[in-house]
């Protein structure tokens, strides 16, 4: 049994101050302020240009000051100062050194850690979990003492994820020790699945089993996770940051042969394969193909949610990869989100073998249009035909908005002709892709004053902040190597950073405001937003890079963050009306693109639709300005007439057979909204109507668990037999997938009643 004060121990994740200072490394450091010297006394108006952007003011300081300056708000610290004060504290107290021994640990600075060690001797000789972090011989002694399923100071971990989830190997055998460690705790009764708060993949949990793989890297630990019952659908149900991701990230085919023989869920192997194709694992992609990996699967991060075909040709256009995939099931008919085939994308990235290949086993050539093969001969640099074809190229207000995304591809191919080629043909130099960067940050970034220059000749907004509040001139000065040339081209020297590029302490504040909005602490958000006006479009330093505002959305990104808090509409009130955050703003949640705003999460969370609250926070953020879809807006003008008693009214002259009425009409039923399913069939709906994969109303019904509403499906004539597209499931197998047994066996009772009596 637990002791009474380690059930009182919390978890406390590293912050962004204590992982910048564990990264720390003072040879780079300090070879970084001496090129700024340099600088300093070579290109003045450079060095007077990153003083400015970063709100550097000489005075009196010496040139060395300054750079040090420079340095530290580079690395995000508010000051060097800052930075100073922030080493000193880390030593002032045991509790503060073990947190920063294991925050050096866990980013792998095996140089800091033994600074630290060497600076106060009771950091391995009084700290258990500091011992089974760093790997230290005294840690032995500590494994017989503690409860291996208690939370153990300084971050609230569990034993095994001390053992497990740090990089660094200070000293000799520190892999070895922990391996021991982990071994014995495995035995003694640990848990197998537990793990800890991050905030370096989309998930913000990694277990065990994860860490590992992915920052310990021990095959043997893994194979004794695993034997334990290590659940290898671990965490919350995310695939970033999932045992899978990390071996696929790593390359460990080893790891995932072990993971696959433990039968992951589908949808992580359907994720891992993209994922594989990516990275160009070859050995990986082999694997998950054998392991039943679906290439259809259209979650893909380079394709624009296209099947694995797709992301194949976009990546690396390799044929044999090709063939393997349409081997294992890939279709050639299978349309991304702007209509391409796999054909049409390799025709228009001038993926010729791809080409050869896929005509050859039956794709035809008339599923390319004009814009295909204009993209093609852009991609090919062949000017001539590129020019000859613009006259059948659509006005620019009529261009699909992937489209206008392959110039940023061809400014990473590092081709001023396709792009010059591009801009001619009406693409804009100022579309953003679903990550936030643009044409001109990724020119910016390739370090290439032509490029930059013909984007910004074209009108590319040199002032447009990425995700991260980085214009691209930010982007440039990040490498020593700018030169005043450079700089001025991007906009010259006439402000300063952008405040949306948070620094490290202000990350931490975005930190703690994130986590009031689930909470309901409503005036924890407003101490944390008062005074801080950027916060209205600052965004988080995960992944996802959510703002606040998506926050209320409760989808996409770390698990212990998705509650609906009952307060919820009292803090949407705040944030639009008084932070005055953005309704529209998009987040590189699953991926990022159109429908990643607040709205498309909210949307297509359980969490607001268990507390009955979705539709009330849908309309707050359609009055907001919010774009919602046609059948999304249908419902709240629907709501708005049930405010005031008149939905059947409304209804009457609306046309039931319409895309936006049978929109309304299935995400009314999936949000368990008996009136508006009611008023909708009574004016005429279609029981069995459907829009997208054949999914009906009576799907969503079952799969939610409420059979008040299946009933009242079937009774107004909905057809329990019908199955969707993608799962081949009727109303009962879908009740099935919700985990509602009694539900799914009611329904098939009805279903074969149904066959008897035909």
């Amino acid at each position: 049994m637990k002791s009474p004060n380690t059930l009182k121990i919390k978890e406390k994740p590293i912050t962004h101050i204590e992982k910048g200072l564990a990264a720390l490394n003072k040879v780079e450091f300090d070879r970084r302020c001496e090129a700024l010297q340099h600088i300093a006394r070579t290109k003045a108006r450079v060095f007077e240009h990153r003083m400015q952007r970063l709100g550097v003011k000489r005075g009196n300081l010496a040139v060395f000051d300054v750079a040090h300056e420079l340095v530290s708000r580079e690395l995000g610290f508010d000051s060097w100062e800052h930075l100073k004060s922030l080493e000193e504290n880390e030593k002032r107290s045991i509790g503060s050194i073990e947190r920063a021994a294991i925050a050096a640990a866990y980013v792998g600075n095996s140089e800091k850690v033994q600074r630290l060690c060497d600076f106060d001797e009771r950091v391995l000789r009084d700290s258990p979990s500091v011992s089974i972090a760093l790997g230290n011989e005294s840690s032995t002694q500590w494994v017989k003492k503690i409860d291996t399923n208690e939370r153990m100071e300084p971050l609230g971990w569990h034993a095994l994820s001390y053992a497990c989830c740090v990089r660094s190997n200070p000293f000799e055998n520190s892999s070895d020790i922990r391996r021991s460690i982990a071994m014995t705790l495995i035995e003694a009764g640990a848990d197998p699945s537990v793990g800890c708060l991050e905030s370096d993949t989309l998930r913000g949990f990694h277990t065990v089993l994860g860490g590992a793989i992915g920052l310990s890297r021990d095959h043997v630990i893994v194979q004794a996770l695993l034997a334990n019952g290590a659940s290898i659908d671990d965490g919350p149900t995310l695939y970033e940051g999932s045992a899978m991701w990390y071996a696929v990230n790593e390359d460990d085919v080893e790891s995932m042969r072990m993971l696959l023989l433990s039968e992951p869920p589908e949808w992580h192997l359907c994720h891992a394969l993209p994922h594989a194709i990516d990275l160009g694992s070859n050995a990986m992609t082999d694997l998950l193909l054998g392991a039943g990996a679906d290439p259809k699967w259209d979650k893909t991060a380079l394709s624009y949610r296209g099947g694995s075909l797709h992301e194949a040709i976009v990546a690396n256009g390799y044929p044999t990869l090709c063939r393997k995939l349409v081997e294992a099931g890939a279709s050639l008919s299978q349309h991304d989100t702007c209509g391409r085939t796999p054909l049409s994308i390799a025709v228009a990235l001038n993926r010729t073998k791809c080409t050869e290949y896929l005509t050859e086993i039956g794709a035809s050539m008339d599923e390319c249009n004009e814009i295909d093969r204009w993209f093609g001969a852009c991609f090919a640099e062949d000017s001539d035909t590129a020019r000859s074809m613009t006259h059948s190229l659509p006005p620019p207000g009529q261009w699909r908005y992937e489209d206008h995304l392959w110039l940023r591809l061809a400014a990473s191919r590092g081709s001023i002709t396709a792009m010059q080629l591009m801009l001619e043909g009406g693409i804009n130099p100022n579309a953003v892709d679903y990550d936030g960067f643009g044409a001109l940050h990724c020119a910016a970034m390739l370090g290439h004053h032509k490029m930059c220059k013909l984007l910004v000749d074209a009108g590319a907004d040199t002032k447009l902040l990425d995700f991260s509040g980085r214009a691209p001139v930010d982007i440039a000065l990040e490498d020593l190597n700018c030169d005043e040339e450079m700089i001025e081209v991007l906009g010259g020297i006439s402000e300063k950073r952008s405040d949306l590029c948070l620094s490290r302490s202000e990350m931490d504040a975005f930190e703690e405001a994130a986590s009031a909005i689930p909470s309901g602490d409503v005036a924890t958000l407003k101490r944390i937003c008062s005074g801080r006006p950027h916060f209205a479009g600052a965004r988080s330093p995960r992944p996802h890079r959510c703002t606040l505002l998506n926050y209320v959305g409760v989808n996409g990104f770390e698990g212990e963050r998705q509650v609906t808090p009952s307060n919820v509409l009292e803090i949407m009130e705040y944030l639009i009306d008084d932070v005055g955050c953005d309704a529209r703003a998009l987040t590189y949640t699953y991926r990022g693109g159109p429908g990643n705003d607040t709205v498309g999460l909210l949307t297509s969370s359980g969490h607001p639709r268990e507390q009955g609250l979705t539709m009330a926070m849908t309309h707050k953020l359609a009055k907001a300005g919010a774009e919602l879809s046609e059948g999304w807006k249908f419902l709240v003008d629907m709501q708005d007439n049930r405010n005031v008693g008149k939905l059947n009214v409304f209804l009457e002259s609306a046309d039931m057979s319409s895309k936006t009425a049978v929109e309304a009409f299935i995400e009314s039923s999936t949000l368990g909204d008996t009136e508006f399913v009611r008023a909708l069939l009574s004016a005429g709906m279609d029981p069995n109507a459907t829009l997208w994969g054949d999914v009906r109303a009576i799907h969503q019904a079952a799969i939610n668990g409420n059979r008040k509403l299946v009933e009242l499906l079937l009774a107004r004539g909905a057809d329990p037999t019908l199955q969707d597209a993608q799962f081949d499931g009727t109303a009962a197998g879908w009740a099935h997938a919700g985990g509602h047994e009694e539900l799914a066996k009611w329904i098939w009772e009805r279903i074969n009643k149904k066959d008897e009596g035909s």
